[in-house]
């Protein structure tokens, strides 16, 4: 009994993927065809399509044609209850990675749509909340865990904390404003806006708690989670910042 063939285009239609894919898929040896015409043109047999559904299969469950390749033909012995243990435990990784993304996509959505942040600070926003868990966890080891409480507002509702980190952007975005429109760090409109800031976080965490954290010194590996505006901005308001409270040190002498 003559076995069917099947033309590219045949069993392209047949297993529901392109003719394009077929042959990337020959080129890098994970479906190859049984044989070739007389004028060099693949030809594919049933047999072709058990292997093709494996192929199918393997690429729903997330892995990649390297992967594949391997479970096929480099490595078929290989246990495959393991194997599947171990793809759902790196799908529920990337599954809680896109949720954690698409939680910062609305926090900053609610952001932009409170107030006028422009890009660095949208920016800025989706940094600190991917490397919020770094930060926590170096600040742990620095501070009480009473300060780690209002730190991270952890006695607030969402919306609440939503509310604060939006007034403070608020804040931050005025002074970026202002260092854009080349005033120093000792100018009024400078300050006032610093006294300002100063306020409110002093408000919200406690003189005690400000007065530690201004005192961390924060280098090495854990400088990249705590980098959040261009270097510039951010040497501009430390150096306001820190004009303001010799201000107000000078004058508690006075």
């Amino acid at each position: 009994m003559t076995e069917t063939n099947f033309t590219v285009k045949q069993f392209a239609n047949m297993i529901g993927i392109t003719e394009r894919t077929l042959q990337y898929y020959d080129r890098k040896g994970i479906l190859k065809p049984t044989s070739y015409t007389d004028h060099g043109h693949r030809l594919y047999t049933y047999e072709d399509i058990f292997t093709a559904q494996k192929i199918i299969t393997f690429k729903y469950l997330g892995f990649s044609l390297k992967e594949i390749k391997a479970h096929l033909y480099e490595s078929p012995a290989k246990n495959m209850q393991e194997t599947l243990k171990e793809q759902k435990k790196l799908l529920e990784e990337k599954r809680d990675h896109l949720h954690h993304v698409i939680r910062t996509i609305s926090r900053v959505e609610k952001m932009a749509d409170m107030s006028e942040i422009n890009k660095d600070l949208l920016l800025a926003i989706i940094h600190a909340t991917q490397t919020e868990e770094d930060v926590e966890q170096w600040l742990a080891n620095h501070l009480s865990p009473s300060a780690m409480e209002k730190i991270f507002m952890r006695h607030l509702s969402e919306e609440e904390r939503l509310e604060i980190e939006r007034k403070t952007m608020v804040y931050v975005h005025h002074l970026q404003q202002l260092y854009h429109q080349g005033l120093s760090p000792e100018h009024a409109d400078v300050q006032m806006e610093v006294a300002q800031l100063l306020e409110y976080i002093g408000n919200l965490w406690g003189e005690d708690i400000f007065e530690q954290i201004n005192a961390l010194e924060i280098e090495g590996d854990a400088l990249y989670h705590f980098t959040l505006l261009p270097k510039e901005v951010e040497s501009f308001i430390s150096q306001a910042i820190d004009v303001y409270m010799e201000q107000m040190e000078f004058e508690e002498e006075c």
